[in-house]
């Protein structure tokens, strides 16, 4: 099957051949296609090209176009700085003071901004390789980019004193990530929700409630309307949201710090789970037995998840990973991840 094939029978409940495979391979795309992250996040083109020489060289189950989780912050007045060769960072929030609201631009994902890198990209991937692998494009959800428009410190004050102005922050990032979502789409790319900021660290149940749950549920009503499947990823450990997660109304679910095991008895009845191999203390620092180990550890976990089972890292693979760690992991999941499974009957488990 190619990796349109595979994904498409996943996602309609066809048979398929075996689990789908989707490392978060993000920026690493620049370095496996031998440029800086910063000629890959400031160029469509480029963009692009990095991401169909990843996948012609790893055939992953579906193409993850990203550079930072500020791009669409940053079109709406946020200023960034560049590093030459690692992701973009917030220098500085465009909403320093309550009354800046009224500095928020309006940006049209089709103007001179970083919007519009990842719809080049997007078109670029699907002219060269769209007719084998899906596209899908990560872009930050409201909570997320209501940090990046404010300061995350900021913004965590602003949720116990002043809620009026992070309601009208989320309000605004809820808006300009629809209008994406919409571009995203035309141009044949399947938009895929990214909330590291909404972190079970940062956020308990009853603010993630309250403070991300209505937006991230706003954005994934309009990636439905297109009828498409929506997939929300929050990095770190949110072991405690995984309830307020799946009422978001999305249908995967991508984990990082969980044991899947416990995801699966708490939600898998509700979503598909997407999860989980360490990318820093596997992908980035262990040998060949450990990628496999915790690659099989995951099958073990959940592939039998009631909504299904997607082997990925759990977050993205660090920039200094060795390429041959994440053919390993490929190879892994792609021996392991025949279906019917058959998994080895014992053998040392990884911690999820």
């Amino acid at each position: 099957m190619t990796s349109k094939e595979r994904m498409g029978a996943f996602l309609t409940g066809q048979p398929l051949d075996r689990v789908p495979i989707i490392p978060l391979l993000l920026n690493i795309a620049a370095r496996l296609a031998g440029m800086t992250v910063r000629e890959h996040g400031r160029d469509g083109l480029k963009m692009g090209q990095a991401h169909v020489r990843t996948w012609q060289r790893y055939r992953q189950d579906m193409i993850t176009i990203f550079t930072d989780t500020a791009v669409l912050a940053e079109a709406m007045g946020t200023k960034l700085c560049y590093p030459d060769d690692d992701a973009a960072r917030v220098d500085v929030p465009v909403v320093q003071e309550p009354g800046d609201v009224d500095k928020l631009l309006d940006p049209d994902p089709w103007g001179d901004n970083g919007m519009r890198t990842y719809l080049e990209a997007i078109q670029h991937c699907n002219a060269e390789v769209g007719d084998e692998v899906f596209v899908g494009c990560c872009f930050a959800a409201p909570f997320t980019t209501a940090a990046c428009l404010r300061g995350t410190d900021r913004l965590a004050r602003d949720l116990r004193k002043h809620p009026g102005l992070a309601k009208a922050l989320l309000e605004a990032a809820t808006a300009v990530g629809l209008k994406f979502i919409d571009a995203c789409v035309a141009v044949g790319g399947v938009p895929a929700i990214v909330d590291p900021v909404a972190t079970g660290s940062v956020l308990g149940p009853d603010q993630f409630d309250e403070f991300a749950q209505p937006y991230l549920a706003t954005q994934i009503q309009r990636i439905h309307s297109y009828g498409l499947p929506a997939l929300l990823h929050i990095c770190g450990k949110t072991h405690r949201l995984l309830e307020a997660m799946a009422d978001t109304g999305a249908d995967i679910l991508s984990l990082d710090v969980v044991d899947l095991g416990e995801a699966k008895a708490r939600v898998g009845d509700r979503v598909t789970l997407m999860g989980n191999v360490s990318p820093s203390q596997t992908l980035l620092e262990g040998s060949a037995e450990k990628i496999e180990a915790e690659v099989i550890d995951c099958l073990r976990r959940a592939a039998d998840s009631p909504r299904g089972f997607i082997l990925a890292t759990g977050c993205e693979v660090p920039l200094h990973t060795p390429p041959e760690s994440i053919g390993v992991f490929m190879a892994a999941g792609e021996r392991w991840g025949k279906l019917p499974l058959e998994l080895p009957a014992s053998g040392p488990e990884s911690p999820a």
